[in-house]
């Protein structure tokens, strides 16, 4: 599969908020906040999530980046695929090719973690 992963961007907005809005109640607003989040790790020069790009066309997004569950500090994986190409191994090639930046991350000390 040839996939290209690339860092999200408020440029996503539109396709990110009409993806979320298939499958969620979340208001236009809480998306806009939900996407800046996203950006932010990317910005601060962490790992975050990817848009995926799939024959030429936005898939989705996803992938992992540093976060803190129940006090301890973890990679969340995180996917959303359009309807259309789900099915197909896209989110699982991307989960693969996520936890090995994860791994290389941690390894040479990017992560915070």
């Amino acid at each position: 599969m040839n996939l290209v992963l690339h860092p999200v961007t408020m440029a996503d907005l539109d396709d990110f908020l009409a993806l979320h809005a298939v499958e969620t109640t979340r208001s236009p607003e809480s998306l806009t906040q939900l996407l800046r989040d996203f950006c932010a790790v990317w910005e601060s020069g962490e790992h975050g999530y990817w848009r995926i790009e799939f024959e030429g066309r936005t898939a989705g997004y996803g992938g992992v980046k540093p976060t803190w569950h129940n006090g301890q500090q973890v990679w969340n994986l995180y996917y959303r695929m359009w309807p259309a190409v789900r099915g197909r191994g896209i989110a699982t090639e991307m989960a693969r090719k996520a936890i090995s930046v994860a791994r290389s991350c941690i390894r040479i000390g990017r992560s915070r973690w």
